[in-house]
């Protein structure tokens, strides 16, 4: 769990690489991908070029969700996360 949920974010830090992320102000650096033939998601921090490691694809999408809101996700809504945008953008299923 990255976060003190009593605090509401503050005092939170973690390690990513060899950077330690302290402050709220950082993380819109922190990008969450999806895979649009799997459906797979990753957390990414400065690069642009991102490809999917479950299946392959060379080129994943980036999504407007937020580093904090899927911080706070579990496994479960991570998965319905995935579903639900596949389903919205016709990918389910091919």
């Amino acid at each position: 769990n990255f976060q003190d949920k009593d605090t509401q974010h503050e005092g939170f830090s973690f390690v990513l690489g060899n950077h330690v992320f302290v402050s709220p102000e950082e993380y819109p650096m922190m990008k969450i991908y999806i895979c649009p033939e799997c459906g797979w998601l990753r957390l990414v921090s400065r690069r642009k070029d991102v490809e999917c490691h479950r299946c392959g694809n060379q080129q994943m999408t980036q999504t407007n969700l937020e580093f904090v809101k899927y911080s706070d996700m579990t496994d479960e809504e991570r998965l319905d996360y995935a579903k639900g945008w596949m389903y919205i953008h016709h990918k389910a299923g091919k």
